[in-house]
């Protein structure tokens, strides 16, 4: 009997230093992570938003040319065509309006325009 007691605490005391050499951490003193059902990592944001003066329409080309500011995150001021989502965008707009458009960046294109008051 008091073999058996020995030997269970032989045992115990070759586990625990087994654990200590390999860096094993005892349950008891885990702490958790997170949930399992944590959410998904934020999507990159694709829009972005600008400020500019209308320099061209053209409706057959679905394209509007803008001499915009800086876009924070996307490009320099600058002049430059750009498509639209839908040609019902371009309605009523000429060139020297001044107007705050949105970009996807992913399809560089406008996706919403809205016409300043100047």
């Amino acid at each position: 009997m008091k073999t058996r007691q020995t030997s269970r605490q032989a045992l115990a005391v070759l586990v625990g230093a087994f654990a200590i050499i390999s860096g094993i951490t005892p349950i008891s003193s885990m702490q958790p992570v997170g949930s399992v059902f944590a959410p998904a990592p934020a999507i990159a944001q694709t829009l972005v938003e600008g400020k500019g003066k209308v320099i061209a329409v053209t409706q057959e080309k679905q394209e509007l040319v803008l001499e915009h500011g800086e876009i924070k995150g996307f490009m320099d001021a600058m002049t430059m065509g750009y498509k639209v989502s839908s040609t019902s965008l371009l309605k009523g707009l000429k060139p020297g309006d001044q107007v705050q458009f949105t970009i996807d960046k992913n399809k560089s294109v406008i996706t919403k325009i809205t016409k300043l008051k100047n």
